[in-house]
């Protein structure tokens, strides 16, 4: 483990070898499936949170942990994808295409790619529309 001080939090970092026989572990104990809807639902619960901080005095605090963070959000996403997750998905997608320049782009690619996953017609299906809709115009694609 890397101890990583600098930045808005103190953070641990590991190496890739070490992730990946952690994840072996996990995988041959069976808790894997488990662990990845706990790090899936905890970054939900951290969009939900950044949507609210990049709304207020704390902008540039909350931009730089979205940044710091945005791969472990990508990871929850790639989670939210399995079936059984749409709510999250869609979650995370409302929550991260918000307006603003911060690697919109790509939350919004997400809605798209929920879309077409999950379909519009699943409880939160309005927000994968909406946020697809804008996609389609500001990244020039539909």
């Amino acid at each position: 483990l890397l101890a990583d001080v600098d930045g808005p939090t103190g953070r641990y970092r590991m190496l890739e070898t070490t992730r990946a026989f952690a994840l072996e572990q996990l995988a041959a104990g069976g808790a894997l499936s488990s662990r990845q809807d706990l790090h899936m639902a905890h970054f939900v619960a951290f969009s939900r949170a950044a949507m609210a901080g990049v709304r207020s005095p704390a902008e540039a605090h909350w931009i730089e942990l979205l940044d710091l963070h945005w791969d472990n959000l990508r990871s929850a996403f790639r989670r939210a994808m399995d079936p059984g997750h749409a709510d999250a998905a869609a979650t995370l997608v409302a929550h991260l295409s918000f307006e603003g320049q911060w690697r919109r782009s790509e939350a919004l690619a997400w809605a798209r790619d929920a879309l077409d996953r999950f379909g519009s017609d699943q409880p939160l299906g309005h927000v994968l529309l909406g946020a697809a809709g804008i996609a389609g115009m500001t990244v020039g694609s539909s």
